[in-house]
């Protein structure tokens, strides 16, 4: 009845209007409609010529049912774009009725759950019943993307965002049972262990029990359920807690009950029982009939009382840090046949000598590192490569031979204060960074067949005095001891041991390398040619002999502690070239006087003269540039600005 009245008022409405127009006017006249989706897909306004249907018009809203138009916002009054003709200007607005859906619940094996709910798109998930699963707790519905609706307790955690029928799945866990491990008189095994019925015993630390051997942990009904390596052997199949015993058999051999025993493929691997390990410890070649083949990783770790160690014929590999921090070991034996030795293996070890048999091709990393009564190396010529600090910090070290084509790694003997000469064999391609850092080189020779020397190789060896270069290498040479690039262009070390006190870099020296003279206490002088144009950091660190230089035209950088810690520094002279000065390049040079800068230097980072306090720094620019670091000088220093020469 409402519908008919409100549509002969439309009508009566059009009459009047009809009345109103001169017919031509409207006949031609065109209306604007505005459609008002209300969260439907856009519709553009559209022109509608007087007296003609809208047309087909369509708005789509996920999750809800279009239900038709209305001329007004409240929603009262209903228009037909089928049935109502355009006679006026008119906004339309969409109405819409929310779509419900229906959700399967899948309980994963469980049961007691609803099984099907009604949700309403767009709101929070109904009140459900939650499933229960025996052995499980559980953890709340998901659909197939792992997205979580319902929690735990069957609370909504979100709202239902799907326009369409779906399944949500029980997600479950297993209850965790804790299992007491008695060790039955022994120590350091697990104490307890979180377990799921029905699946393997977790792992676990096996308990030791000196003069016996381990056999496993049984339940009280002699059901086993660890065997004698801490292996699962029975799945937990109780639901509840409980206890399990040690069970050991006394173990009647002479010396195996100082050690441990893990089963692995091929055969044994053998560590400590404890660190109260002592004396001379001989391993033997068998356990239980099969053969010992490993020193499990970190095997003797930090046993200090261990002297001394037998290794038999059938040891493949040892651990790495397998003997670290046994401070009074004096000796082992290395037994042809053994393959690999782990990195720290023997690090802070009391080693007197070690011979390395053909079995092994290479020394790994820091192997050796910190044996400071070390004084002996022979390596088997099959040693192929000698990893980075593999001999580092080996003080006493006096000799050790090197393999042909053998490859060095970095800081291989760092630190070897004793070590005076060594022969670098034919087949040495690299002699890597810090090889020979703080060494007690005096000599070296460089075969032919050295293709790359780093320019830190022989840093800080304050004793060497001689670098010798094959004549037949092609990419280095040697000058007076000095070593330079084939062609000259680049000075890479002065041996810092040497006892002149002035040198004269030759003409045609482009590059003076990193450290190439760090640590030359006995240079007094030393003439700078006008070729160079590149000084490496650290190139005169350390120099404390060093009063005076001139760094000539060209050289645009000085590196980073270029000059750093030349005390008795008293004057330097900068070029005009100069751009850049970078941290710490004069840091230290507590006795320097006074510096003139250019106003080219453009970027003077922090620190540069640090704790240079009674320096007087003449500086040709007005104020401090703006790529000026304004702690380049420390306060006590003196800075004079827009200085012009006297």
């Amino acid at each position: 009845m409402i519908k008919k009245i409100q549509f002969l008022f439309f009508a009566f409405f059009v009459l009047f209007l009809v009345g109103c127009v001169p017919m031509p006017e409207i006949v031609n006249h065109k209306w604007t409609v505005y459609f008002h989706t209300n969260g439907g897909s856009e519709i553009k306004n559209i022109e509608v010529k007087h007296g003609e249907l809208i047309g087909d018009i369509t708005t789509i809203k996920e999750g809800y049912i279009f239900t038709g138009w209305y001329s007004d916002s409240e929603m009262t009054m209903s228009f037909d774009i089928d049935v109502n003709f355009i006679t006026m200007e008119i906004n339309l607005y969409a109405d819409w009725e929310v779509q419900t859906y229906n959700v399967s619940l899948n309980m994963q094996g469980g049961n007691g759950g609803d099984e099907v709910i009604n949700v309403t798109y767009n709101e929070s998930m109904p009140i459900a019943k939650a499933p229960i699963k025996t052995e499980y707790h559980f953890q709340g519905y998901y659909d197939d993307l792992n997205i979580q609706y319902y929690d735990k307790n069957m609370n909504s955690c979100r709202n239902w965002d799907k326009s369409s029928d779906d399944e949500l799945y029980a997600k479950w866990e297993k209850n965790v049972y804790i299992v007491s491990l008695n060790d039955n008189g022994g120590y350091g095994g697990s104490k307890t262990v979180n377990v799921s019925y029905g699946e393997a015993m977790p792992e676990a630390v096996l308990p030791q029990k000196d003069g016996y051997i381990f056999q496993g942990y049984y339940d009280d009904l002699n059901i086993q359920y660890y065997d004698a390596n801490m292996d699962s052997v029975h799945n937990w199949d109780k639901t509840s807690n409980g206890i399990l015993m040690a069970s050991w058999e006394k173990d009647y051999s002479s010396s195996v009950h100082k050690l441990s025993f893990q089963s692995i493929a091929g055969g044994y691997s053998v560590g400590a029982r404890n660190k109260d390990i002592d004396g001379e410890i001989v391993i033997p070649e068998k356990y239980y009939g099969l053969p010992i083949i490993d020193i499990k990783e970190n095997a003797f770790f930090y046993c200090a009382k261990v002297e001394s160690v037998v290794l038999p014929s059938t040891i493949k590999t040892i651990g790495k840090s397998a003997f670290e921090g046994c401070q009074n070991l004096e000796s082992i034996n290395f037994p042809e046949g053994l393959k690999s030795i782990g990195g720290l293996a023997f690090m802070h070890t009391a080693l007197r000598s070690v011979v390395i048999p053909g079995s092994m091709t290479s020394i790994s990393h820091n192997t050796f590192y910190i044996c400071e009564s070390l004084e002996t190396v022979v390596l088997h010529e099959n040693v192929k490569s000698i990893s980075s600090s593999a001999f580092g910090w080996c003080t006493n070290l006096t000799s050790i031979n090197i393999p042909n084509n053998c490859v060095i790694g970095e800081g291989a003997f760092y630190l070897c204060k004793s070590l005076k000469t060594i022969e670098l064999p034919n087949g040495v391609q690299i002699v890597g960074k810090h090889i020979f850092m703080d060494s007690g080189l005096e000599e070296i020779y460089i075969p032919a067949s050295v293709t790359y020397i780093n320019e830190m190789a022989f840093e800080r060896s304050k004793y060497l005095k001689n670098i010798i270069v094959d004549p037949n290498n092609k990419n280095y040479k040697s000058i007076d001891g000095v070593l330079f690039s084939i062609d000259g262009k680049s000075l890479i070390q002065y041996p810092c041991g040497k006892e002149e006190t002035s040198y004269t870099i030759p003409d045609g020296v482009v590059n003076i390398t990193a450290t190439a003279f760090a640590y030359c206490k006995n240079l007094q002088d030393i003439t700078i040619p006008s070729t160079v144009r590149i000084i490496g950091q650290s190139a005169f660190m350390y120099c404390i002999s060093l009063e005076n230089i001139v760094i000539p035209e060209g050289v645009t950088q000085i590196e980073y502690a270029t000059f750093e810690k030349c005390t008795n520094l008293k004057t330097i002279v900068l070029p005009e070239s100069l751009v850049v000065i970078k941290n710490y390049s004069f840091g230290y040079c507590t006795n320097l006087e006074s510096i003139f800068i250019s106003k080219n230097v453009t970027e003077m980072l922090g620190a540069v003269f640090a704790d240079c306090i009674d320096l007087v720094v003449y500086c040709e620019a007005s104020a401090i540039p703006k790529g000026w670091s304004s702690n380049f000088i420390p306060s006590s220093a003196t800075i004079i600005w827009d200085y012009k020469g006297e």
